[in-house]
């Protein structure tokens, strides 16, 4: 008979693998999914990382599973007091049904309990048998995970809603509000006007999405549509000395009696100082007195040339193992509990 349970150093007694190998047989009749039950003291530690590294390779070299489908487990126990430890490595085809947190639930559950008293075989076949029942549509403890897991997912997308209600608030309160404040200012000149979408709380709005991941898409297109604003309403200037529209924001100094920003033309040098408002004044909140720029063609309006800074143990091939696979492969799924 084929044996899908390896205990090369008998550390199962013999009634327990014919136990395990009878529930892999059954199993691969019943679905074609190939279970495999590995146990040894250690691994060798120098060769692979960790357990999870050694299943895997495992995994691979023996195929678990059948080719296209990928339906293969693979349970190690690892027993040495050193390394004791329980390892599910499971193939693409059954993550649908054996996902990693269902896995972890399995073996701290069902089969860690037995393991720490020493009932090593009682726990693999504890384990191997939920296996069975999930895989077979039979299985109380996946029903109730996945019905956890329902409840989850519905608290997870209230938080976001929830989330996305606020962070839309404030992106109205401190983003788009005053940006139509100002688009509409029908009192206020071109200088003026850009100047005014310059200053912080403009993009204030956007900050406050960052911090909701889900919103920071938006975030990043509001901020980049603010920043069109500015270049749009900077193209609109033309220098008063030479008529050019090619003008470019220089600096701003806050700390003066009467507040200025200024614009250069760098067609005809002339530079242009733009009183500021004590409110805008303020909503800039950051200084740029006594600074000098290089200009250049392809200088864009917020560059600066100032100094400002933003902040092998056992053998795979091994060929009693586990019976005749089908040639099926892992991409990582599973779970390791050490106790």
């Amino acid at each position: 008979s084929l044996q899908y349970t390896t205990d090369p150093d008998k550390i199962i007694p013999s009634a327990q693998r014919d136990s395990l190998n009878a529930i892999c047989v059954l199993l691969r009749k019943q679905t074609g999914s190939q279970m495999a039950v590995v146990v040894l003291p250690a691994i060798d530690l120098k060769e692979y990382d960790d357990a999870r590294e050694f299943a895997n390779k495992l995994f691979n070299t023996w195929k678990l599973g059948e080719k296209g489908k990928d339906n293969g487990i693979l349970l190690l126990l690892l027993t040495s007091k050193a390394q004791r430890e329980i390892t599910f490595e499971v193939g693409y085809g059954l993550e649908e049904y054996l996902p990693d947190g269902l896995c972890k639930l399995i073996q701290t559950k069902l089969m860690i309990p037995k393991m720490k008293g020493g009932d090593y075989g009682g726990g693999l076949i504890a384990g191997a048998s939920e296996i069975q029942r999930i895989l077979m549509g039979k299985s109380e403890m996946a029903n109730e995970y996945i019905k956890e897991q329902e409840e989850e997912d519905k608290e997870a997308m209230n938080f976001l809603l929830y989330s996305s209600l606020i962070g839309g608030f404030f992106m109205w309160l401190f983003a788009w509000r005053p940006i139509g404040k100002v688009l509409k200012n029908k009192h206020l000149n071109s200088y003026q006007r850009y100047i005014k979408l310059k200053s912080k709380n403009a993009s204030l709005g956007c900050l406050y999405l960052f911090f909701i991941s889900p919103l920071l898409p938006i975030a990043i297109l509001l901020l980049f549509y603010i920043r069109s604003l500015k270049k749009k309403e900077l193209r609109k200037i033309a220098c008063e000395k030479c008529g050019k529209n090619d003008l470019m924001f220089n600096m701003c100094d806050n700390t003066t009696k009467e507040p200025y920003c200024t614009f250069y033309c760098p067609n005809c040098t002339h530079i242009h100082k733009e009183k500021l408002d004590s409110e805008t004044a303020l909503s800039l909140g950051y200084v740029y007195a006594e600074r000098t720029r290089s200009y250049s063609s392809d200088d864009s309006d917020d560059s600066y040339s100032s100094s400002r800074s933003y902040s092998s143990s056992y053998s795979s091939s091994s060929s009693s193992s586990g019976g005749s696979y089908g040639g099926g492969s892992s991409g990582g799924g599973g779970s390791s509990t050490k106790f």
